[in-house]
């Protein structure tokens, strides 16, 4: 009896917690991360167990499971894009040209509506900081071909024109250019310093109620033009998990991505990033060949169609038997991919649950009729 209530513990041990985790700290935080956004994930990725990322990695090579593995990862992926869209204020699947385009016409609308009804006195701290500019920018490309002087020279003209002030109907025409020049190579930290500057200077000038969708609006702009360069580049409008990392380890996001630096909005969609770097491939990953993949789904059905041939002595055994082998991993791979079972394969019974089960079968009785079944068995030895 000693010995059989140790086996019994050890076995409800083993129910109440199957898999050893092998995660490490970055791992644990990536899997939280994105089941906080949403992205499914099998008992593998929630895990890290060796084992089971040996049976996934086969399940991908296997033609009955392949089908499968494809749709839980093109899951993951739109999941992924969902979340990082998010962060950009839509709600879709895919970072295709109509959804980016809509959100991008929704951040101008909000932009154009604020700018319009507000305007800027310029200070002498103002001058002299867009002039500190304008002499850092000759520094990089001389000449008339130096475009950020000339729309510093624009502003400045404007504002004499306008009595000390910069008008934000005019500041929303030129924006959009500014902007433009952030993609220009040499000038570029030039003309994010100088649209940002200005940025700031309409936002503390702002109404109140209007300095918020503001800074909502600006908060949006930037994340949009994280996401832009990490959509993917054949049509499928899916966001890449590693492109998006590989923006934040760029110079101009290098504060949020290595220093943690920035509004929450920007923090999350670096961490969304990076856990998905780390989770989630770019491509679903196929390690074997098809005679391999064919064989892998052969060798369980002849294997099975012999047993059921011996056992049940016609074709029909054979056949039954061969078909249930060979739809083995299947069922493996509804456990792994499962919700409920890769919660249970990952992080094994909740605190009490097992506790709970045992009570309920001594409520049932079950327990104590075990040693009544068990007494003609010990009598007749």
């Amino acid at each position: 009896l000693g010995v059989g209530g140790q086996a019994l513990a050890v076995g409800l041990g083993r129910i109440a917690d199957p898999i050893r985790r092998s995660l490490s700290g970055a791992d644990r935080r990536a899997v939280d991360v994105l089941e906080n956004a949403g992205v499914p994930l099998d008992a593998a990725q929630k895990s890290g167990s060796p084992v089971l990322n040996r049976v996934k990695s086969a399940l991908r090579d296997n033609p009955v499971t392949l089908p499968a593995q494809t749709e839980q990862y093109a899951r993951q992926q739109t999941a992924f894009t969902r979340a990082a869209l998010k962060t950009i204020g839509a709600n879709a699947d895919m970072a295709d040209e109509a959804t980016m385009g809509a959100a991008k016409a929704n951040i101008a609308r909000e932009f154009e509506d604020v700018l319009t009804t507000n305007s800027v006195r310029i200070a002498s701290g103002f001058e002299a900081r867009v002039g500190a500019l304008a002499n850092r920018s000759k520094r990089l490309v001389a000449g008339d071909t130096n475009q950020i002087t000339r729309t510093i020279d624009d502003i400045l003209d404007h504002a004499k024109q306008n009595g000390g002030k910069i008008d934000g109907r005019f500041y929303n025409t030129i924006r959009g250019d500014i902007a433009a020049l952030e993609s220009e190579r040499g000038i570029a930290p030039v003309a994010r310093e100088l649209r940002e500057t200005l940025d700031n200077a309409f936002q503390q000038a702002a109404k109140p109620g209007d300095a918020k969708r503001l800074q909502d609006a600006r908060r949006l702009w930037r994340n949009m033009r994280v996401i832009e360069n990490a959509i993917d580049n054949e049509g499928g409008g899916m966001i890449s998990p590693a492109k998006l990392a590989n923006q934040f380890g760029t110079k101009k996001n290098r504060a949020v991505g290595v220093y943690g630096h920035g509004d929450k909005s920007i923090l999350e969609l670096s961490r969304l990033a990076k856990a998905g770097k780390r989770l989630i491939p770019d491509k679903l990953p196929n390690s074997g060949t098809v005679p391999r993949a064919l064989a892998q789904a052969a060798l369980p059905a002849a294997v099975g169609a012999a047993y059921g041939g011996i056992k049940e002595g016609d074709l029909s055994g054979a056949v039954t038997y061969g078909l249930g082998a060979a739809a083995l991993p299947y069922a493996i791979q509804r456990g792994m991919n499962a919700p409920g079972a890769a919660n249970y394969l990952s992080s094994g019974l909740r605190s009490g649950q097992a506790r709970n089960a045992l009570l309920g079968l001594e409520k049932a009785a079950a327990l104590r009729l075990l040693p009544i079944a068990a007494t003609p068995a010990v009598v007749s030895k």
